[in-house]
């Protein structure tokens, strides 16, 4: 699974900070507080997919600034991603972050 998930991301790069901020402004409104900060940070955990270990780190990071909402924030651009892809595995991979982080608050629910 690592390795396909890794060949997906290669073929499919992150996009750039106005399609992701657009995307979070359809979501949230125009208003919606969206740095370039964020946009690098989950860019890095987009291309780190197939590492546990650093998907964690770099989530912890965002839910220490913001807690359940960055979660989210983060959760809904990867799933957003992922869900274009034809295969299942990947299309579905942002279930598996939702697990995941139940490690990083105790009041994430899966």
């Amino acid at each position: 699974m690592k390795e396909i998930l890794r060949r997906y991301i290669k073929k499919n790069p992150f996009p750039r900070y106005q399609y992701i901020r657009k995307m979070m402004e359809k979501k949230e409104g125009e208003d919606v507080y969206f740095p370039e900060v964020y946009y690098e940070v989950i860019m890095r955990i987009y291309e780190n997919l197939d590492n546990d270990s650093k998907v964690m780190r770099l989530s912890g990071l965002m839910h220490e600034h913001g807690g359940i909402e960055k979660l989210s924030m983060i959760l809904y651009v990867i799933t957003e991603l992922l869900g274009r892809s034809k295969n299942y595995n990947i299309a579905t991979y942002g279930r598996r972050i939702e697990f995941m982080y139940q490690e990083l608050d105790e009041e994430w629910q899966a």
